[in-house]
């Protein structure tokens, strides 16, 4: 099949349909056609029938590495994935998303903060890092990463 002459409202609105219809086809249509995809407008469809991993992946494709963080910590029981976040929080322009992020990495998942920590270290305040856990009182849980 040529694609080359298709007009890409096409492939949005495709789009729009398997999140409405197939949500089951969305994440690999999102894949497939990333390139032809009006992305706000199928963000904003992922928005509306609740596909936030589609929603996350569509973020990172346009290059809104704030909001694909902000979404999976919003809705983290169906967004987030540690190597998707990973791979979006070493982008993050907001400073504020790092300290937040250690809140809900202290949550959520405690056991894989200490990872998190290693790779924003080079972003963070370290001062305000602890000055954060101190507060929460797990300060002994970031112990090795405070090591290295």
């Amino acid at each position: 099949m040529r694609h080359e002459r298709t007009h890409n409202g096409i492939f949005t609105e495709l789009g729009i349909i398997y999140a409405k219809y197939n949500p089951a086809r969305l994440m690999d249509h999102i894949r497939t056609y990333t390139g032809k995809l009006h992305i706000p407008k199928l963000i904003r469809a992922c928005e509306n029938y609740q596909m936030w991993a589609e929603a996350v992946q569509l973020h990172q494709t346009y290059e809104q590495d704030n909001q694909a963080v902000v979404t999976m910590i919003e809705h983290s029981p169906s967004a987030w994935k540690h190597e998707v976040f990973s791979h979006s929080i070493i982008k993050v322009s907001n400073h504020d998303l790092f300290y937040r992020s250690i809140i809900f990495y202290l949550e959520e998942e405690p056991m894989l903060l200490n990872e998190l920590l290693n790779l924003i270290a080079a972003k963070i305040d370290l001062a305000r890092c602890v000055s954060v856990m101190k507060k929460t009182g797990y300060i002994a849980l970031i112990e090795p990463f405070l090591k290295t």
